[in-house]
């Protein structure tokens, strides 16, 4: 009886070909996955439980195979072996994921919502500080600021309203902030 190749042994030994790693092939992830997913998408749902979760870990596991497909030798196992062994690690990785998530879940639900109050007196006080720094101002610029920033009004409402030019607007808004800044 003729000895078979080792890559051409089947089921007996683990299929081999297509998308293996021996000598001088390259790897063929396309291969490889044609073959392989069905059989790393069962041992993961078998670990798993969720069908999203199921076709992430096939995805990631064959993700991990490309990127170390360097360190994949033929001679210590076969491909589906190796393949497996990436399964268990990216299965297990998810369901530590998934624990953690549901602990931080847990820790958020357990902590009591902060309401903030705001004392009527804090806005009362506000004001009167507000109108202070506002008496500071001259008479024409104090006007231009609570129409512009009190009342929401654009410069050229402003401009229309006073009868002040646009650029004189604009500058009183502007003086006037950085003086109430300065105050602040």
């Amino acid at each position: 009886m003729a000895r078979v190749p080792r890559a051409e042994q089947g089921a007996r030994r683990g299929e081999r070909a297509p998308g293996a790693l021996d000598g001088d092939r390259p790897f063929d992830l396309r291969a490889a996955y044609g073959r392989w997913a069905p059989l790393v998408r069962a041992v993961v749902a078998r670990r798993l439980g969720d069908p999203a979760d199921t076709d992430d870990a096939t995805q990631l596991v064959f993700l991990a195979a490309w990127r170390s497909r360097d360190r994949f030798d033929p001679a210590r196992g076969d491909l589906p072996v190796w393949l497996l062994g990436i399964a268990r690690h990216v299965a297990a990785d998810l369901l530590t994921d998934r624990a953690r998530e549901a602990r931080r879940r847990e820790a958020a639900s357990r902590g009591r919502p902060v309401t903030v109050v705001r004392d009527p007196a804090d806005d009362v006080v506000a004001r009167v500080d507000l109108e202070g720094s506002l008496r500071r101002l001259s008479p024409e610029r104090r006007r231009v600021v609570r129409l512009v920033y009190a009342q929401g009004r654009t410069h050229a409402q402003v401009a229309a309203e006073t009868g002040l030019p646009l650029g004189t607007v604009k500058s009183h808004a502007r003086r006037g902030l950085a003086q109430l800044r300065a105050h602040a």
